[in-house]
């Protein structure tokens, strides 16, 4: 594994894991596809794999339902092997349901006899199936259009019936691979929302391939951010976003600034301000240099330094924010109004690379404009 990227984390210590892989490996020919990833989940969480298109994530997805057989490690439920290199059961005894990127309703079956489907299959008692249903599409407010068919439905529609469908048979493990990519924009941020909804109500352990950021971190309980075939970190949404451990983590989730710190005495100098040594995580005894993070929308701007402010700060000083927290002169050198805020690049007196700095629609400033930015150390996140 390259240096300063950190082995997957595990859920808290209690009972075992619902879902294990443990060190799975896939190749397709020269290229690692999947490298020694482990994962844990436990019982009833979600779980989101996220990362961009060629990171391993449907590869993980597939060996989990048991398309394809690992080349090297296991996957595990409830303690029994599921998939090694030299046996694997069979999707179809694994207790999984799956959701592709396509509805996969079919046509010829109307709403409740769809989501009935896969009962019939198992041959539950034709009584218990139809309570079952009637609950099911309850919980998805299908009720009304239980005698439709999928051509009578919008996309939206069908993706709950295919969430019925995949959730009524209690499965040990739910598997969901980009499940609204086919739908519009709208649409999406609707479901993103139904799922979770969904999810909360049942409890059932699921894994969620995306490459959108969003989905993952409005259904998640923990996403694992993959890269090259591995985990680059595993955390919680809000963990993710605002403590990433690795530069392409920061720059996958969100947008973010990355800026180097030097070293100097007691003091860390960023290009444009500097800010004491002790306000700063991250800032070991020793090192020359560390490379942070700061999101656009934790810096300032305004038209006047704040009171006490300058572009060398002390601990406890007057400018806006928490210890340490200063404020440096610059230009705006572009913007863009996107209606629920202003994008701005600033940069700094004596910077060379702009800072990218998120303000509400009222903050308005014109391109040349001499402005402050504040910067609070708090937010500066080492990155390794």
């Amino acid at each position: 594994m390259p240096s300063g990227r950190p082995a997957a984390a595990s859920p808290p210590s209690g009972p075992p894991p619902k879902l294990a892989l443990k060190g799975i490996a896939k190749r397709f020919g020269s290229v690692a596809a999947v490298d020694g990833l482990s994962l844990e989940l436990a019982a009833g969480e979600f779980v989101s794999l996220l990362g961009p298109s060629g990171c391993g994530k449907t590869t993980t997805l597939r060996m989990i339902a048991g398309f394809m057989p690992p080349d090297a490690g296991t996957v595990e439920v409830d303690g029994a092997v599921l998939s090694s290199p030299g046996a694997c059961v069979p999707p179809e005894r694994r207790g999984m349901s799956m959701i592709f990127q396509s509805y996969a309703v079919w046509p010829n079956m109307t709403v409740a006899e769809n989501v009935a489907f896969g009962l019939k299959l198992r041959r539950t008692p034709a009584d218990e199936r139809a309570r079952r249903v009637k609950e099911m599409l309850e919980t998805v407010r299908l009720s009304a259009l239980a005698g439709r068919y999928p051509a009578e439905l919008s996309g939206g529609q069908q993706q709950r019936v295919a969430l019925a469908r995949a959730m009524i048979v209690q499965p040990a493990v739910l598997l969901l691979d980009e499940p609204l990519s086919n739908l519009d924009a709208n649409l999406r941020e609707e479901m993103r929302f139904e799922i979770r909804r969904l999810h909360e109500a049942f409890r059932t352990t699921t894994v969620y391939v995306t490459h959108d950021q969003a989905e993952a971190m409005v259904t998640s309980d923990r996403i694992a951010v993959m890269n090259g075939g591995r985990i680059e970190q595993l955390d919680s949404p809000e963990d993710l976003y605002s403590r990433p451990r690795t530069r392409f983590v920061a720059g996958f989730i969100g947008r973010t600034n990355f800026i180097t710190g030097s070293a100097a005495g007691e003091q860390v100098a960023f290009p444009g301000f500097t800010v004491p040594r002790a306000c700063l995580n991250g800032a070991a005894a020793g090192q020359a240099s560390q490379l942070y993070s700061v999101r656009p929308q934790n810096l300032r701007l305004s038209a006047h330094p704040p009171p006490g402010g300058a572009a060398a700060a002390r601990p406890g000083g007057a400018a806006a924010g928490g210890p340490g927290a200063c404020a440096a002169p610059g230009r705006i050198v572009q913007r863009a109004y996107l209606g629920e805020h202003w994008d701005y690049l600033v940069r700094l007196d004596g910077a060379e690379e702009p800072l990218r700095v998120t303000a509400l629609p009222q903050q308005r400033f014109d391109t040349g404009a001499a402005v402050w930015v504040e910067i609070d150390p708090a937010h500066l996140v080492p990155i390794a």
